[in-house]
């Protein structure tokens, strides 16, 4: 598994019920694989990288975002290039 990041948005999987359904940041790497995490209701626990996964709804919250500016931007008329755009010619 890959190695996560200080500051790295997770989620984690419950002991009890197995579903993954906790978040939290991470706050601090311990040894081999086992990170402290600070979970949105301010309660810290160690936890192993098995029961970690990446918050993929923070990522893709951020990429909407950004196609909604795009959009917005091509429905105004700007360009997000500087490049003057040429007119192409059909070859017939």
């Amino acid at each position: 598994m890959k190695p996560l990041n200080v500051e790295d948005k997770v989620v984690l999987q419950q002991d009890e019920t197995k579903r993954w359904d906790r978040r939290g940041s991470i706050i601090e790497k311990g040894d081999h694989r086992k990170y402290l995490i600070k979970l949105d209701n301010g309660r810290r626990i160690w936890r192993n990288r098995r029961f970690l996964r990446l918050d993929h709804e923070v990522e893709t919250q951020r990429q909407s975002v950004e196609k909604k500016h795009v959009r917005f931007q091509e429905e105004m008329g700007e360009r997000r290039s500087e490049r003057i755009k040429q007119k192409r010619l059909l070859d017939l």
